[in-house]
């Protein structure tokens, strides 16, 4: 677990209870089930997996570690997410080829995640077990790395490089693809990895190991790895969801309109009288007498009468995907704004430390992203709605680090990347 900071829980597989060298002194009737019996149906809806679920989805550390060359001191799955997201870069050919440089990281909802470290201590290599949006996102996302894979044997970056060692496997919902990246292509001076990706349900796997094609890394193996850990967390999701089905969600009743906003609450289904999914319009016409200000593209901020202020974020314009109050992070001289104007989630406000966030909803995931110097706490359900909770960047994800931002997203809030 990251070290600097309160940690959230991560749900690891529970051993079965054995009972041994008892003896039994008499015969006893055992119960059989009745014919009768209700057997409930197995699950068949949405493969989704949700939060502390991921780290079903990391192989055994021991079986990596055998199959990685180089691959030792492995850290315990943690819930602490780091993304570069820099964007920029040399121009890829065949463009579909700049999916390699992709972060998927930054599309998940949750995320747990393993690394490792080789010979020299220096970072080697991690894997991580991503919660998205949705089954649907998960599947266009692979669907990218998979044309990738097929499309770059061999691909320019600042010269020739080649995606070599190349294994696809689809295993009922399961798939997974994987290669070595080596560029240069003559010696992989700059550039030498395995990848590999994965997907099963909602669940998105990346796996990145230093390699060169000549090290004998096995890349079939690692794959197959792969797939019999994800087939076994299916398994496993399907059982939990055949024993306790998820439970319909009922729709929380807006918040008066005519109140302060600081009373209003936030809900999966919106903050205050402000719903995701309804057209930016109706939501306007929602919160009458405000200032409305549409200075950044995509964006309208709602100021009330005493400065209290919501932003609604739509990515097609069309409808609202997102709802923020507060900030997204505290540049220079900002001030964190008086939370007691603001709508509360499970009693939590702006400017309320990072603590009682990780209290109310402990299954979290903790992101840092590294380009923007932002640090979030991000809560999500099964659906793939997220509770985000921005934070003060000079205090980082300790626990009393304050809540700077709340943002209620939505499964349908990021747009797909488009590459080629």
């Amino acid at each position: 677990m990251h070290s600097a900071r309160l940690s959230a829980a991560v749900l690891l597989p529970v051993g079965a209870l054995i009972l041994s060298g008892c003896t039994v002194e008499s015969e006893q009737a055992v119960p059989t089930p009745s014919a009768d019996a209700e057997v409930p149906a197995a699950y068949e809806g949405p493969l989704s997996f949700s939060s502390a679920e991921l780290a079903w989805l990391l192989p055994d550390a021991a079986d990596l570690s055998t199959l990685l060359p180089g691959a030792e001191s492995f850290v315990e799955p943690s819930d602490f997410l780091e993304v570069i997201s820099d964007g920029g870069g040399a121009p890829f050919s065949p463009a579909i080829c700049e999916a390699f440089v992709y972060e998927p990281t930054m599309d998940a909802v949750a995320a747990r995640a393993v690394s490792w470290t080789g010979p020299t201590d220096e970072p080697s290599g991690r894997l991580v077990a991503m919660q998205y949006p949705s089954e649907n996102r998960a599947q266009e996302m692979f669907s990218a790395f998979r044309t990738a894979a097929e499309s770059c044997g061999e691909f320019d970056v600042d010269g020739p490089a080649v995606f070599d060692q190349v294994v696809d496997i689809a295993d009922g919902q399961v798939d997974a693809v994987a290669g070595v990246l080596c560029a240069p292509a003559e010696d992989c001076g700059w550039w030498s990895s395995f990848v590999a990706y994965g997907t099963v349900g909602n669940a998105f796997i990346v796996l990145q190991h230093p390699a060169t094609t000549g090290d004998g890394l096995d890349t079939r193996a690692v794959t197959e790895l792969l797939v019999e850990t994800m087939l076994s967390a299916e398994e496993r999701l399907i059982g939990e969801l055949t024993e306790n089905p998820p439970a319909e969600e009922e729709d929380t009743p807006a918040s008066d309109a005519s109140g302060p906003w600081g009373e209003w609450t936030i809900t999966p289904e919106g903050i205050g009288p402000i719903r995701l999914g309804d057209t930016v319009e109706d939501a306007l016409a929602a919160v009458p007498d405000v200032v409305v200000s549409t200075d950044i593209p995509g964006e309208w901020a709602l100021t009330a009468e005493d400065g209290a202020r919501v932003v609604l974020r739509s990515s097609d314009g069309i409808a609202v995907t997102s709802v923020m109050i507060g900030a997204e992070s505290l540049w220079g001289d900002d001030e964190v704004v008086d939370g007691a104007l603001l709508p509360s989630v499970e009693g939590i406000r702006v400017g309320d430390a990072l603590s009682t966030a990780v209290s109310a909803f402990p299954q979290g995931t903790f992101v840092h992203l590294i380009a923007p110097g932002q640090n979030r706490y991000v809560a999500a359900d099964r659906s793939g709605r997220t509770v985000t909770f921005s934070l003060d960047p000079a205090t980082g994800t300790e626990p009393d680090s304050r809540i700077v931002g709340i943002i209620l997203g939505g499964s349908d809030a990021l747009e797909m990347p488009v590459f080629g």
